[in-house]
Formats: C-alpha cells, structure tokens, sequence
C-alpha cells in the first residue's frame, strides 16, 4: 500500500512533512481540491527553496480522512491527456482531519502564527449565500445552527468566523482567505456572507475581519471527473501498490488569482504556471461562461438524449454544432476582453478538451447542484444577449432542457436522479402546472435562481415555453438553431 516508506522507494526527494508547519488550512477534503491547489503546491515544493503545506479538512463525513490517514496523506494523480498519461504522487497534504473528530486541532492550526491562508472548496451551496438576500441566507439550516452554538459551527463559515473571533482575542493577524470555487466573484461572495455573519455575532468582530482579512478572488479550471473502481485499479497497476485516495483528472489545468495577501505572504506559485492578476472578473468570466456554461448545455442536454458522458455527448455531431454555435454567437460576444487571451481559440480549446476520450466525466455529475450554478453559467450571458437585441435560442433551449431534467424525467419518461437543494420546489411546480408558460414563470419566480429581470420579458418566457412544450423533439430543435457551415 501506498504510504512514507514505500513513497521514498519511488521519489526519493519526498519531503518529510513532520518537520514542516502547516501553513494553508484548506476546508473541503475532495477531489477537486486533490487535483488542483493540492497539486500546485506539491509542484511549487518540488523547487525545495520555500515549502508550504496543507492541512485539508473534511466538514461532513470522516471518509477523506480515513483513506488519506491509512496512506501517511499521500495519493497519486492520474494526469489524462488525449494521447498520452502521467502520474504524479502528490505529498503536499501533511494533515487530513474531520471537523466532527478533530475540531480542537482544526482550530489550533486556524490559530497559529505559521498559518498564512484558509482556502476553501466547498461547492456552490456550501457558502450558504442567497442572491435574493444578496448575502448570507440568514434561513439556512447550517446557519441557523451555528449562530445558536457559534463555538460548535458546522458550516465552513461559522468555523472561519469563529475562529478568527479568537485570533481577534488572542491578538493575532487576520488571514488570507481564499476561495478555490467556481463561483464568480468568489472572494467577494466569501467576504460577503462571513461578515454577514460576523456581524450576527457581534459588530466588533466584523470590523476586525474587514480590517484585518484578505478575500482574493480566484478562477480555477480543471475537469476532474467521479472516481471508479476501474480508475482506482488503473492507477494502482501504474504505481505497483494500492492506493486508496488516487484521483483522476484531465491533463490540462489553469489557476489564476487576485493578488491580495495578508502581508503578501504566499507562495511564489507562479513559478509553476499561476497567475496573479490585480482583476479576476474578465477571466472567471471567459471560464464560467465558456467552459462551465457550455459543460452544463452539454449535461441536461446530454441527460435528456441518454448521453452518460461529456465525450458521448460530444462526439453527437449535431450537439457538437450546437455548442460550437452557441460559443460563436451567444456566448463569446458577451466577454469583456481579456489580455493575451483569443476567445475563438480558447474555445476550440475547450471543444478539445471534451473531445478526450480517457476523461469520463459523467453528464449526471455535472448537473447537480444546478439552480446554484445557472446564475452564472447562462443567465448573465443570456441577460447580456437580451439587453443587446441578439439572438439567444441556443441558451432558451438549454433552459428548457434543464427544466425538463428538473422534472425527474427523461424524454423517454424515465425517472432521472435530480440532485439539487431545490429539488422538492422543482416537483411542485410540475404537480401544480399543466401549461408550459405557467411552468417557465414558475421557474422564474424562484429568486433564489432568476432576477426578477427574466420574469418581466413575455417574449423570453413564450421561447423558452415553446421550446419545452416541444422539448420531446430535442434533437430536431438543436438542428434547427444551427448550421453546420458555422463551426
């Protein structure tokens, strides 16, 4: 089994983590935190001048900790390209804990001097932010906890506010903290609904975050799909031992974050590709609109028309000419410049990338969570096209496509999994409405999701009630929007 001693057998330079403090403590122990920001400090490390280290925390269940603490915290990373692979073992990680076993130590280590960072994967929902409030969701089950029992916080936003309430008693400096989400403006949605909950617990303590804390915002891109047994087994033939922790992931990566660091203490991580910019927005807006945008259009879509995979789905020539068409004339037209950076190209980049076979990234795994992830992937894009007079009937079928998967069934009347916090609101307005307006202004009352922006425009509701009213010929829709002649 992978671990210390036969780790030193296959890399010889591995460092020894028990001589080296903890300076980033990181909450979300998942996958993607595995094969992005853990995987860009291991390669900084390998320059050996400057060693920084993670201490990751698992907020729900003791699964991560366990298969990472069975393993002395290491794991391999299966890099995936479209012809060739590689491996990387990956010794960044020096602490693997769980808040409902280890909320003492987690603690300690948000309070010691040599922390420099908190960074934060935690999915969409995990911030606890309500657009209609325009900050925390002051209603959220998690909230509502850790406001009554502030010293025992279960919500990643509790445990950060509460912890630096100590570092304000104990006199310490406040921390960077930095989110590795794909939320846009994720620094500024973080600082938001911490000091939205600071200042429940007391107005002092959110003079001092807003004072004494850094909130950089980031954009991070990398596809990581759901791990297997057979990718599990993959990995362990490579390496010639068992590990339990590997992750799979595609061979391209991209990080790029706002330079804004307490003291300007981090690691000089664009010695290994980063890049540290004074403005995030046009960049996080290039990747959620064009990577996460089309990924989603590819999902429901995919989902309706039993595509398993962002490769199948792809590899549909007509779904192909849609999304081609789609990047073409919706969805690049709405980007702000970016410098150095040729949409058009980067697109084709990014049709590549689905295109690679050895990256199976299920449509099912993409598609929850949606009505957290609409706002940014297609509705800014689709409020753009609307304010401008354009075309926009590529994105008002994938708002059909989506609220068809929403309704738990497929085309063929199949029951889907629908994994989404607003899943029981989604089944009330199919059992209440018959008619397919009624059911698209139902769908745009939820504030949570829509503005009341798209409520008001008749012309978008009759499109996309059209478009899901005849929602059974989804393949003949996708061919009318589109010509082949455009790609």
């Amino acid at each position: 089994m992978l671990n210390k001693d036969n780790y030193k057998s296959i890399v010889p330079s591995m460092y020894e983590t028990n001589e080296v403090n903890t300076s980033i403590v990181h909450l979300g122990l998942g996958a993607f935190f595995k094969a992005h920001l853990a995987f860009y400090i291991n390669e900084y490390n390998s320059f050996k001048d400057d060693t920084w280290f993670v201490s990751a925390v698992s907020l729900k269940t003791d699964n991560s900790k366990k298969l990472m603490n069975r393993q002395d915290n290491l794991y391999t990373l299966h890099l995936k390209g479209y012809q060739k692979t590689s491996f990387r073992l990956i010794s960044s990680i020096k602490n693997s804990l769980f808040l409902g076993e280890d909320r003492q130590n987690i603690l300690n280590l948000m309070l010691s001097k040599k922390v420099k960072i908190i960074s934060l994967t935690i999915t969409e929902k995990g911030y606890c932010y309500s657009p209609w409030m325009s900050g925390l969701d002051t209603v959220n089950h998690d909230i509502l906890h850790d406001l009554k029992n502030f010293d025992r916080s279960r919500s990643a936003i509790g445990l950060i506010c509460y912890a630096m309430q100590k570092r304000k008693e104990l006199g310490l400096n406040g921390l960077t903290l930095m989110s590795c989400d794909n939320l846009p403006s994720n620094g500024k949605v973080l600082k938001k609904v911490i000091l939205d909950f600071a200042e429940l617990i007391d107005i002092e303590l959110k003079k001092w975050i807003e004072s004494k804390c850094t909130f950089p915002s980031t954009m991070v891109d990398r596809i990581v799909p759901k791990m297997t047994d057979k990718s599990l087994k993959q990995i362990n033939y490579e390496i010639g031992m068992d590990d339990f922790a590997g992750i799979v992931c595609e061979d391209f990566a991209q990080f790029v974050i706002e330079d804004k660091f307490v003291s300007n203490k981090r690691p000089e991580l664009s010695k290994v590709g980063v890049l540290f910019v004074k403005e995030i927005k046009p960049y996080e807006n290039m990747k959620l609109r064009v990577l996460n945008g089309t990924h989603s259009a590819l999902a429901y879509i995919g989902q309706l028309l039993k595509k398993e995979t962002i490769f199948e789905a792809i590899s549909d020539e007509k779904l192909e000419i849609f999304i081609v068409n789609m990047l073409k004339n919706e969805i690049i037209p709405s980007l702000e410049m970016v410098d150095g950076v040729d949409f058009e190209e980067y697109a084709k980049n990014i049709i590549a990338r689905y295109k690679n076979p050895n990256i199976i990234h299920r449509t099912i795994q993409i598609s929850m969570d949606g009505s957290q992830k609409l706002p940014q992937r297609w509705l800014e894009t689709l409020k753009y096209l609307i304010d401008n007079g354009k075309n926009y009937d590529h994105l008002a079928i994938c708002i059909a496509s989506w609220m068809k998967f929403t309704s738990s069934k497929n085309l063929q009347n199949i029951d889907i999994e629908v994994n989404d916090p607003l899943t029981d609101e989604f089944k009330k307005i199919w059992i209440k409405n018959s008619v397919h307006k009624d059911i698209v202004r139902a769908y745009f009352s939820i504030e949570n999701i829509f503005e009341s922006f798209f409520l008001d425009d008749e012309k978008l509701i009759r499109k996309v009630a059209n478009y899901l009213e005849n929602i059974e010929n989804l393949e003949d829709l996708i061919q009318e929007v589109t010509h082949e002649n455009d790609i």
